[in-house]
């Protein structure tokens, strides 16, 4: 295994030589950045709905301000991220999003990834596996989540890859205070980090947030 304690500038070197093909596969990916489903710039109203999505950067963007999207019965696999709210401003990426009943499986990165101050995201009854990285991110300031209900099952196979690593299924990061995240109902398991802490959650960076994560099943993460 590769020290996850040494420094990223020397570390690179080895993870490129170990995981070449994933890291190969990683910047294939990126170049250029391609969307399964692109909604942006104050799109609204909008339902995605029974759609298989594979082979992008990312299977569905939301930023700029998209909002009242509903995201149900879908599939999305072998993207880099299944879904991802993003803006490179400091706007908020989106607002009252339902992603539900959708299966997230062998994407390179995430299956989930909220970020960008997003307001009131309800991720439910979605079912994940065998994603790289984790399964779901809440981070960078979005608030009045939820996550529920949903069925989470092996991940976590690169996290060696990781500039900083220390994998988890669900990732609760950087939110900010009152962040009012609820986190119930889920199950979980068989998150790998070989190297550093697996964990099922993980709250970090995240200081008075109320979070509340209860009545979860969290189990054998390795």
């Amino acid at each position: 295994y590769i020290d996850p304690r040494e420094p990223w500038s020397t570390r690179q070197v080895k993870v490129e030589k170990k995981f070449k093909t994933y890291m190969d596969l990683r910047r294939h990916m990126e170049s250029p950045y391609v969307y399964g489903i692109h909604a942006q710039k104050g799109s609204s109203h909008v339902t995605l709905k029974g759609n298989t999505i594979s082979h992008h950067t990312i299977g569905i963007l939301m930023n700029e301000g998209a909002s009242f999207i509903i995201i149900e019965d879908n599939t999305i696999h072998h993207c880099r991220t299944g879904i991802w709210t993003w803006d490179n401003s400091e706007d908020t990426s989106a607002t009252d999003v339902v992603i539900r009943n959708n299966r997230f499986s062998h994407n390179v990165f995430d299956g989930i990834d909220i970020r960008s101050s997003a307001r009131r995201v309800k991720i439910v009854d979605n079912v994940f596996t065998h994603n790289g990285i984790k399964h779901i991110a809440f981070k960078e300031s979005s608030r009045d989540g939820q996550i529920r209900n949903n069925k989470m099952n092996s991940a976590g196979y690169y996290a060696e890859s990781m500039p900083y690593p220390g994998s988890s299924a669900i990732s609760l990061h950087s939110l900010g205070a009152s962040a009012n995240v609820l986190v119930e109902h889920n199950f979980q398991a068989y998150q790998l980090e070989p190297t550093w802490d697996s964990n099922g959650l993980i709250v970090d960076l995240s200081a008075n947030t109320g979070a509340i994560v209860r009545f979860n099943v969290f189990y054998r993460n390795m």
